[in-house]
């Protein structure tokens, strides 16, 4: 079990090991920078498994987007994707929410 944490001051999110809640364990941390381009002021963080990998999205507000993580290997998280305020998605300007569903 893992707790995923937004770091609006840090620019990034913390992966935390919580399966001994007495003694949570440093996974991993991303921050904001070319490999993770979307994490400045970093808000919200929700999950989501598609075809067996699971994925955390973070809403960025200060870059105006999301990041998309792959978290299979918390303690080595992979980027997978970033999307922008912009032509293609022109509401992610300020975004500090962000949830997933399945329709």
């Amino acid at each position: 079990t893992y707790a995923l944490v937004a770091s609006f001051r840090d620019n990034g999110v913390q992966i935390i090991n919580i399966t001994d809640p007495y003694n949570p364990i440093n996974a991993s941390s991303i921050t904001d920078g070319t490999r993770y381009p979307e994490l400045q002021d970093a808000h919200s963080i929700t999950t989501t498994t598609i075809e067996g990998s699971t994925y955390a999205l973070v809403a960025s507000y200060t870059d105006n987007g999301v990041q998309i993580i792959n978290i299979d290997d918390p303690y080595n998280p992979t980027n997978v994707s970033s999307i922008s305020d912009g032509t293609k998605y022109p509401e992610l300007e300020g975004a500090i929410s962000i949830t997933t569903t399945t329709i």
